[in-house]
């Protein structure tokens, strides 16, 4: 997992990137200036010093996420939904952690279901389905999946179109 992790404690402060709890490269910051004028041409010079853009950083796709959800849940639905889609870029691109991957698809395909948003929710489970096909050592299953999903989306669409989790999966 890679983290762009920052001190802001101190005028001067620092910014680092880790990766799987190893510091690789940390940078002091310029005390002369505040952190607004500086951060974002430092934050970007480090992650660029080792040849990586912003959405390479795991916790950039959790963030996105996490502002899109924010913004559904105040009603500012479509810029909810533009972040969400930001930060699905990430995820399916294969940018981000198996981990990561996991948490921010399933809250965006929650997000989606809260947004009434059922295509998106759709398309985003099936996205979700097809991942975790092609991830052989998770122990979670495309099978629990489509238990799940099919429930929640049920929620927001009339049941007629989807088929209950019994069409799909025997429970016992």
């Amino acid at each position: 997992m890679r983290v762009l992790a920052l001190d802001t404690t101190t005028r001067a402060g620092s910014a680092a990137l880790i990766e799987d709890d190893r510091i690789v490269l940390e940078r002091p910051g310029d005390g002369t200036r505040t952190h607004a004028e500086r951060l974002p041409g430092e934050l970007l010079a480090l992650l660029h010093a080792q040849g990586l853009e912003v959405a390479s950083i795991d916790l950039f796709a959790v963030a996105v996420h996490l502002q899109g959800t924010v913004r559904v849940s105040e009603g500012r639905i479509a810029e909810g939904l533009r972040l969400l889609d930001e930060a699905m870029v990430s995820v399916t691109a294969g940018e981000v952690s198996p981990i990561f991957t996991g948490i921010v698809y399933c809250a965006v395909i929650a997000c989606c279901e809260e947004a009434f948003e059922p295509r998106r929710a759709h398309e985003w489970t099936n996205a979700l389905t097809r991942w975790c096909e092609e991830q052989p050592q998770m122990v979670s299953s495309p099978a629990a999946v489509s238990l799940i999903a099919p429930a929640s989306e049920s929620s927001i669409r009339p049941a007629a179109r989807w088929p209950g989790p019994s069409a799909r999966a025997d429970p016992s």
